[in-house]
Formats: structure tokens, C-alpha cells, sequence
């Protein structure tokens, strides 16, 4: 299916409002310490430097930061995702050069609020929103799932270093 650039961004647009009707989630078996917006509610428990550094994951592959992005992740961090697992921080920024490189024009966006659970340490997920265009006139726009399991640092920007991070892809590309 071909679809042009607006009806990507439009088709963007439409999904971003459909989840932020949605509203909250709760996850079996794990205390939910913070959903809805991109901080803690009231209430929570959730440190802000949980929020931060997935809000850093998001802003640093927009700006194509390849290494501040690699640098939020542990040392031997993990990156699941397709055709292997990128494990380590050398391997994560030669992971984010080589998606960033893949596509013409990219944003990266959150579709949810940043959903932060407590059962052995921090979870935080979020639903993202992909938009670019892969070549001259073909634009794409791909959604799903982020996991990111969090550990403390008290030498990390904003206190927490990404353990591990998986995508779920809920959609193909539209080109």
C-alpha cells in the first residue's frame, strides 16, 4: 500500500489521539507508581529521573545523538531488536548511526503517557510513533511498544542508566 507523506502524517495524528483517549493501563502483577503524563502524578512513587532519562531516549534520537544515547544505557546494556541484540554501549551507538542513517527525516514520538511499574526495580513503558520518509516522496509511519528496565547510578545524568530496552512493533512501514 502506497500512501503519500500527509496521509502519513495525518494517519500519524489519528493514532496519537486514539491512545491519549485511551487512558491509563495497569500491568498484572506490578505496582503501577506513576501512568499519565510524562512525569509522576500525585501520589507516586516514581523518582523523576525514571521519567527523564526515557524522556532522553526520545529527544536524543531526534537530534541524532548517537553517543548521549548509547551513554544512557549501563555499560554492558542491552538493546533488543532486530537482526540482534546490540549489547554494550559501542555496539548501541553503531546500532543508533545505523537506524538514524537508514531514513531521510525522522521523529520519534511518545503516544502515551510514560506508564512506570516497581516489581524488582524500575519498568517504564510507553507507546512510540515513528515518521519519516525512507527516500525522496516516500513517507512511513511505524507505532508500538517501548520496555525500558531502569537501574540507579548516582554518576548518571538524571540518576538512572538504561538496563535494557525492548520494541514491540505493532505496525509495518507504510511507504
Amino acid at each position: 500500500m502506497r500512501m503519500s507523506t500527509m496521509a502519513c502524517v495525518v494517519a500519524m495524528v489519528g493514532a496519537v489521539a486514539m491512545v491519549m483517549m485511551a487512558g491509563e493501563m495497569q500491568v498484572a502483577g506490578e505496582h503501577v507508581v506513576g501512568a499519565g503524563g510524562f512525569g509522576p502524578m500525585a501520589g507516586g512513587a516514581a523518582p523523576q529521573g525514571v521519567y527523564d532519562v526515557v524522556l532522553a531516549y526520545r529527544d536524543r534520537l531526534n537530534t541524532d545523538d548517537c553517543k548521549g544515547w548509547a551513554a544512557l544505557f549501563t555499560v554492558d546494556g542491552i538493546k533488543y531488536d532486530a537482526p540482534a541484540p546490540a549489547i554494550g554501549r559501542a555496539a548501541l551507538e553503531q546500532f543508533c548511526v545505523s537506524h538514524r542513517s537508514s531514513l531521510l527525516a525522522f521523529q520519534y514520538a511518545y503516544a502515551s503517557p510514560i506508564m512506570v511499574t516497581e516489581s524488582s526495580g524500575f519498568r517504564a513503558t510507553v507507546q512510540w510513533l515513528i515518521g519519516g520518509a525512507t527516500a525522496p516522496g516516500k513517507g512511513m509511519v511505524q507505532t508500538g511498544f517501548g520496555s525500558y528496565v531502569l537501574t540507579a547510578n548516582a554518576t548518571a545524568e538524571h540518576g538512572f542508566l538504561i538496563a535494557e530496552c525492548t520494541g514491540y512493533n505493532l505496525d509495518p512501514f507504510y511507504e
